[in-house]
């Protein structure tokens, strides 16, 4: 594994979001009435808007808050947010492929989220506690490697 990466793995600490999140599906020509609706929603957010889809992370409670009007939704309910709390520069390769490459070793599914300089995984709450371990476990390793 590069140095630069081993690095920032050695320095990544990891932070579970308390709250439960749901993974909302609607069409993409919901967009201008969601966005307004956001701003009054409580807790995390992330949105992703793509020619045949609108996708939202959010809180339930966030979720519940602005539900109303939206028929034509997709929801997954029960998804827990982990956070790689490490600043990462978009030139960085190969750190997501580390940290789910040891998930993927032990059957845990997981999503990322990629905000502009950390990464986030969710994960369903009943794989919660196994990530938590494989994923310190895993860094754990790293740490106790000198890297300069």
């Amino acid at each position: 594994m590069a140095q630069e990466l081993a690095k920032l793995l050695s320095e990544t600490g990891i932070g579970i979001h308390d709250e439960a999140l749901a993974i909302i599906g609607l069409p993409p020509d919901e967009w201008p009435g969601v966005l307004d609706k956001l701003k009054q929603a409580p807790g995390f957010i992330s949105a992703c808007l793509d020619p045949e889809e609108l996708t939202l992370v959010m809180t339930e409670k966030g979720w519940e808050s602005i539900m109303a009007g939206f028929t034509s939704r997709k929801v997954q309910h029960g998804y827990r947010l982990i956070t790689m709390d490490v600043v990462l520069e978009w030139s960085v390769v190969g750190f997501l492929a580390a940290i789910t490459g040891v998930l993927a070793q032990q059957r845990i599914p997981c999503g990322v989220i990629s905000a502009y300089s950390r990464d986030h995984l969710l994960v369903r709450q009943e794989h919660l506690e196994a990530a938590i371990k494989t994923i310190q476990g895993f860094l754990d390793k790293y740490q106790k490697i000198p890297t300069g």
